[in-house]
C-alpha cells in the first residue's frame, strides 16, 4: 500500500510540475501559448487550457489563456493556426471548439464556429473537381464524392482535420447544441471519407491509401491523433452502419468503445487502429 501511495504522490507531483512549466511558458502580453516561439498559436493554447483545467490553483492562467483564445477567433467563427487575422484553419478551429466544449464555455461563444465547420466544403464538393479526379487525375485512388475537412479553405480533405472535426461536432451533438438533417449528413460524409481513405490492412496516413499504384503505410499520428488516446473519430454510427458503409471493416481492427474490441475482427499487428472516440472524447 505504501508503495502505491508513494507512486501516486510522485504522479501528482509530476503533474503539478508540468502544469507549472506550462504556466511559465505562457506568452506574456497575449496570454496564450505558442509552438515554441513568441507568436500565439491556437492549437497549443487549446491543449494547454485542457491540461490546466484540472488544477484549481491554475485558474488565473486558464482565464488569461481563454481570453487570448477568444480574442483570436475570426468574425466568421474560425480560428487561424497562428497569429491575428491569418488564414482560417479548420483543424485549429476544431481543436479550439473542442476545448471550449470541455471547459464549459457559453455556447454562443462558439456557435458560429460549429456552424462554419458544418458548412465547410473542401474542393471535392465541387462537381468540376470530382470530374477531374475521376477522369484526368487518377494517380491517387479515392472516391471524391466522399469528403471531410481540409486544413485550410479551398483545398482538399485530409485525414487529421477530418478526424478532429468529427470528434468536435459529435461532442457538440451530445451536448444538444446542434442537430438536424444537414448536420447528420455532414457527419456521414466525413465518416465515409475516412473509411474510403483507410489504408489496405488497416490504419490511415495523411491523405490517401494508394498513390501512383503504391499502397501507402499508415501513419501513427493520422491513425490515432495524438498517441493512442484520441483515435480516429468514426463513432458517428454504430457497428452495423459502419459495416454497411464499408464491408472491408470486417478485416480491420475496429473498436467502437474504449477497450472493447469486436470479437469477429482480426487485430492487425502494429496497427492498433481506433474507429471510436476515446474516453477523453466521451463527454
Amino acid at each position: 500500500m505504501n508503495g502505491a501511495v508513494r507512486a501516486r504522490e510522485r504522479q501528482i507531483l509530476t503533474r503539478c510540475r508540468l502544469a507549472e512549466e506550462l504556466i511559465r511558458r505562457q506568452l506574456h502580453g497575449t496570454g496564450g501559448w505558442s509552438h515554441g516561439g513568441t507568436q500565439f498559436a491556437t492549437e497549443p493554447t487549446a491543449w494547454a487550457l485542457l491540461a490546466l483545467w484540472s488544477f484549481p490553483w491554475a485558474s488565473p492562467a486558464t482565464e488569461l489563456g481563454l481570453t487570448a483564445l477568444m480574442a483570436h477567433q475570426g468574425s466568421d467563427g474560425l480560428w487561424p493556426a497562428v497569429g491575428y487575422g491569418a488564414r482560417a484553419n479548420f483543424w485549429a478551429t476544431a481543436v479550439a471548439v473542442n476545448a471550449l466544449l470541455i471547459l464549459g464555455a457559453k455556447p454562443q461563444t462558439f456557435a458560429a464556429s460549429v456552424g462554419a465547420l458544418v458548412h465547410c466544403c473542401p474542393l471535392e464538393a465541387s462537381w468540376l473537381v470530382r470530374l477531374k479526379f475521376r477522369f484526368s487525375d487518377r494517380q491517387v485512388r479515392f472516391d471524391p464524392t466522399k469528403y471531410g475537412w481540409s486544413w485550410v479553405p479551398d483545398t482538399v480533405s485530409w485525414v487529421v482535420p477530418t478526424s478532429m472535426a468529427l470528434i468536435t461536432l459529435q461532442r457538440a451533438r451530445r451536448r444538444g447544441l446542434i442537430g438536424g438533417w444537414e448536420f447528420e449528413n455532414r457527419l456521414r460524409l466525413g465518416t465515409e471519407m475516412l473509411l474510403d481513405r483507410a489504408c489496405i490492412g488497416g490504419g490511415w496516413n495523411a491523405g490517401n491509401a494508394v498513390v501512383y499504384g503504391v499502397r501507402l503505410r499508415p501513419h501513427i499520428d493520422a491513425t490515432a491523433i495524438r498517441t493512442g488516446r484520441t483515435p480516429i473519430a468514426l463513432s458517428a454510427y454504430d457497428s452495423a452502419q459502419l459495416l454497411d458503409l464499408d464491408p472491408g471493416l470486417h478485416s480491420m481492427p475496429v473498436r467502437l468503445q474504449p477497450g472493447v474490441a469486436h470479437p469477429s475482427r482480426r487485430q492487425v499487428p502494429g496497427s492498433e487502429v481506433g474507429c471510436y472516440a476515446s474516453a477523453d472524447c466521451s463527454t
